[in-house]
């Protein structure tokens, strides 16, 4: 999915956690934005606030379950 591609990734924070949050963007895009459009993940609302939910597919909402942390 990122071969031949830049990325500049960021640190944005912590989550309730303390779990490091971040965001990695490539010349087509955010790269969450990327795999939940692939259907490989969901939007985690949690810490995405809730970007990336309409790229979500059918399929994947079937096959994938949020952790917790997500929710």
């Amino acid at each position: 999915m990122l071969e031949g591609r830049d990325l500049r990734c960021e640190l944005l924070g912590s989550d309730a956690l303390g779990q490091s949050i971040g965001r990695c963007i490539t010349n087509e895009g955010e790269l969450g934005a990327l795999v939940v459009k692939a259907g490989a993940a969901l939007d985690c609302p949690s810490q995405s606030g809730g970007r990336f939910a309409s790229l979500e597919s059918a399929r994947a909402r079937e096959l994938i379950t949020l952790g917790e942390e997500c929710r």
